[in-house]
């Protein structure tokens, strides 16, 4: 019996979390990569691992005994890949990134890149694009990592992936167009914003903002609860969630794409360390 490193660190992530949806989260896999790999580990040992109840996962016996391993095989992993891998580049990179993207794949990215490059001291700043954009033209970040419309992108851009825009609204509620629909938004540092307004306004719709949030789960969150529609990334649409429907009548698909941006000035061994562990942990 052999017992992988990496399906080891998933167990321990999965129950440490609780979920395996928050775990696959934090180590940038699909849910259902996570379950695979838990499935392969309880082929592997021949005992039931993970106990579900809801949402929610509980560890076995069998498993609670096993974590007392796996601790220390990943521990010993990760020590041994910092002395034997660590870069010698060294210098400070500011990096700038929405809320997003800062929620859902950033903790793993930043363990991973302090492994592997203790030398080199990162600075975070978690703003919306327009704030980023400025940031990004007056030096403050070197590196911004945002969703943006077709015509904000720059030919440098490293593209991500791409994603569209859509309205949506909580699946039990009704929002007709015959009388003043409530936004929930973003605030105007998001080009998303922008872009609601613009619509609404070229379609004739009548509207008032009934929240406006700079937190991607603060948007979530009240649109499920029921306070209005939002503009929002078809990829972030929650399961209590749907499109709204009316917005059929005047919404034309937009695409948006997930980019890293990085500053002509930042030195190549900086750059050349940054731009490939973004793309690995910010590629689906």
């Amino acid at each position: 019996m052999r017992l992988d490193t990496e399906s080891l660190r998933t167990l321990k992530t999965a129950v440490d979390l609780g979920s395996l949806t928050t775990a696959a989260r934090h180590l940038c896999m699909t849910p259902s990569a996570v379950s695979w790999k838990l499935k392969r580990l309880e082929e592997r040992v021949g005992r039931k691992l993970i106990q579900r109840n809801g949402h929610q996962i509980q560890p076995t016996s069998d498993a609670s005994q096993l974590l007392q391993y796996a601790e220390v095989i990943v521990d010993a992993h990760d020590r041994a890949v910092r002395q034997f891998h660590q870069s010698p580049t060294e210098g400070r990179i500011v990096l700038g990134i929405t809320d997003d993207l800062a929620s859902t794949r950033l903790s793993a990215f930043v363990a991973a890149f302090h492994r592997n490059y203790p030398g080199v001291r990162l600075e975070i700043r978690v703003e919306q694009q327009l704030a980023l954009i400025e940031w990004f033209e007056d030096r403050t970040i070197d590196v911004a990592i945002f969703p943006l419309e077709e015509d904000m992108l720059l030919e440098d851009d490293i593209l991500l992936w791409s994603d569209e825009l859509i309205w949506a609204q909580g699946r039990s509620n009704d929002f007709p167009l015959d009388r003043p629909v409530p936004l929930v938004t973003f605030s105007p540092n998001c080009t998303y914003r922008e872009a609601a307004l613009a619509m609404l306004k070229d379609a004739g719709v009548d509207y008032y903002v009934s929240m406006e949030s700079p937190s991607l789960l603060g948007v979530q969150g009240i649109v499920s609860a029921g306070m209005g529609v939002t503009l929002i990334n078809r990829g972030l649409l929650a399961d209590d969630q749907c499109e709204w429907p009316e917005s059929r009548e005047f919404h034309h698909p937009v695409k948006v794409s997930f980019v890293l941006r990085t500053h002509a000035s930042l030195p190549a061994a900086l750059r050349d360390v940054i731009e490939p562990e973004v793309t690995r942990f910010f590629t689906p």
